[in-house]
C-alpha cells in the first residue's frame, strides 16, 4: 500500500502538464470541466476551475477554507459614510436595509458570503451577479465559477461572459457593476490564482496520502509481531508454514470475533504496537497538515493541529490569524463590493462598505474591560460605543468623549509650577 502512495504522487506529478481532452472532443467552454479522466491525479482532482475535487475533501482543506470563509461572514457587513475627518455609520441610506435584510431569498448574507468566499479561497476566483432596481441593487445572486468566463473587449474593458447556471440567471455578456467578481492572489489582475493547481505536489501528497490511510483500513492491516518458538524449526518450509497458518487465523479472526486462534505447540506471538512504517506514515501526515496550513496561511492551530499551542500563546496567534491571515481577504472583498454595489455618486459622497471586527477580536472579559477603559479614558470611544459592543443599553451622557483632568499640556504645566514674581512691599 505504501508503493500506492508513492505511485500516486509520481502519477499526480508527471501528468501535471497533461493537455485537457474534452469529452466530446469540442474545446472546452469557459472554465467549466469538461475534460475526461486522463489519469489517475485527474480521477482524484479534476482540473476543471468549475468542477469538484477531493481537495475539498481533504479534512486540512475544508479546515482551512471554512475557518477563514466563516470567520469573516460572522463579521457584520456596515455602511459607513466619511465626511472629511467624521466617519460614521449609515443607517438610513437604501443599501444600509439591504444589507439589514438579504440578498436574496434563498439565502442570507452570511450564507453569500461563505459561498463566494469559499469559492475564491479554494479555486481564485468568484462571482455573483447584481440585479438593480431605481439605481439600488435589489438582489444578489453567486455564480458557479464554471459558468463565468472573463474576457477583454477592444477597449481594455473586462466582461463576462454568463452561461447556463442553477440560479437561472439570465445568460449574456455583462460588465461591473452588474458582476462583481472576487479574486485572489492574481498574476495579471484579470484572474485568481488557484491555489490547489498552484500548489499541485503538496495537494497531491496530501491527498495520496490520505487515500493511503482509507485503503489501509480498508484492507486492515495485520497484526505486525514476532512468532517465537522454544524449538527451532526444522527447515525453511516449516517457517513458512507457521507462518502461513497465523495468517489464515488472523484473517479468520477480522472476519469473526476479532480473536485468533493458533495451534503452534510452545509458539508465542509478539505484538508490534507500531510499525516504523506506521510511525512515518503518521508523521507525513501530520506534515501535510503543515503543508495545506502554509498555502492557505492559516496557523495550525486554527485547524485543531495544536501540538505547538498553549495557553500563553493561543491568545497572540488568534491576532496573527486577523492580521495576516483574514486581513488580505477583508481588504479584497470589501474592495469588490464597494465597486459594484455602490454608485459613483455614493463613493463621491463618502459611502463605503466595512466589515465590523469588533466581536472578533474582543477576547476574553477581562481583556475587554481593560480595553474599553482605556479608550474611554483616552477619549478613543465614548461610554455608549464601549456598551453597545456588549449589547447593553445606552446610558444617559454616555455619547460625550471623557478626558482626564490630570492630563494637561507640558507648557501649561510649566506656567503653573513656575514661582509667582514677588508682590512690591
Amino acid at each position: 500500500m505504501f508503493r500506492r502512495f508513492q505511485a500516486a504522487v509520481a502519477a499526480f506529478s508527471a501528468s501535471a502538464n497533461t493537455p485537457a481532452v474534452p469529452l466530446d472532443g469540442s474545446p472546452s467552454q469557459g472554465n467549466l470541466d469538461v475534460t475526461a479522466p486522463i489519469s489517475d491525479w485527474r480521477r482524484m482532482w479534476g482540473d476543471g476551475e468549475g468542477g469538484t475535487s477531493s481537495a475539498d475533501r481533504l479534512a486540512a482543506v475544508y479546515g482551512c477554507v471554512s475557518v477563514i470563509a466563516s470567520s469573516i461572514a460572522a463579521m457584520p457587513l456596515q455602511l459607513y459614510r466619511s465626511s472629511g475627518d467624521k466617519r460614521e455609520r449609515e443607517r438610513k441610506h437604501r443599501l444600509a436595509g439591504f444589507l439589514g435584510d438579504a440578498p436574496n431569498e434563498a439565502m442570507t448574507w452570511p450564507q453569500l458570503r461563505e459561498a463566494l468566499l469559499y469559492t475564491m479561497i479554494l479555486r481564485g476566483n468568484s462571482h455573483s451577479r447584481q440585479f438593480w432596481s431605481g439605481g439600488f441593487v435589489r438582489e444578489m445572486f453567486p455564480l458557479p465559477l464554471g459558468t463565468v468566463t472573463s474576457k477583454i473587449t477592444d477597449l481594455r474593458r473586462v466582461v463576462y461572459e454568463i452561461g447556463t447556471n442553477p440560479w437561472k440567471v439570465p445568460a449574456g455578456n455583462f460588465s461591473k457593476p452588474d458582476v462583481a467578481h472576487f479574486k485572489a492572489l492574481s498574476a495579471d489582475g484579470i484572474d485568481g490564482i488557484n491555489p490547489i493547481k498552484h500548489c499541485r505536489l503538496s495537494t497531491a501528497a496530501a491527498a495520496a496520502l490520505a487515500t493511503y490511510g482509507k485503503n489501509s483500513a480498508e484492507d486492515g492491516q495485520p497484526i505486525r509481531g514476532i512468532i517465537t518458538a522454544q524449538t527451532t524449526f526444522k527447515n525453511p518450509d516449516q517457517a513458512k508454514q507457521v507462518r502461513q497458518r497465523w495468517s489464515e487465523a488472523w484473517r479468520g479472526a477480522q472476519n469473526g470475533d476479532g480473536v485468533a486462534i493458533f495451534e503452534g505447540g510452545d509458539m508465542k506471538f509478539h505484538q508490534v504496537t507500531m510499525s516504523m512504517r506506521d510511525a512515518q506514515f503518521i508523521e507525513s501526515m501530520s506534515f501535510s497538515v503543515e503543508e495545506i496550513c502554509r498555502i492557505f496561511n492559516v496557523p495550525p492551530h486554527k485547524v485543531q493541529k495544536l501540538d505547538r499551542a498553549t495557553f500563553n500563546n493561543i491568545e497572540h496567534l488568534s491576532q496573527e490569524f486577523y492580521m495576516a491571515t483574514l486581513v488580505p481577504w477583508i481588504v479584497r472583498v470589501e474592495a469588490t463590493l464597494n465597486q459594484c454595489l455602490l454608485t459613483k455618486g455614493d463613493r463621491e459622497a463618502g459611502y463605503y462598505l466595512r466589515h465590523n471586527a469588533d466581536g472578533l477580536l474582543r477576547g476574553d472579559l477581562k481583556s475587554r474591560a481593560e480595553a474599553y477603559s482605556k479608550m474611554v479614558g483616552s477619549a478613543l470611544k465614548t461610554p455608549n460605543e464601549c456598551r453597545a459592543l456588549e449589547d447593553l443599553p445606552p446610558m444617559e451622557g454616555g455619547d460625550q468623549l471623557l478626558f482626564p483632568t490630570n492630563h494637561v499640556p507640558l507648557v501649561k504645566l510649566g506656567q503653573e509650577l513656575a514661582p509667582e514674581p514677588p508682590s512690591d512691599p
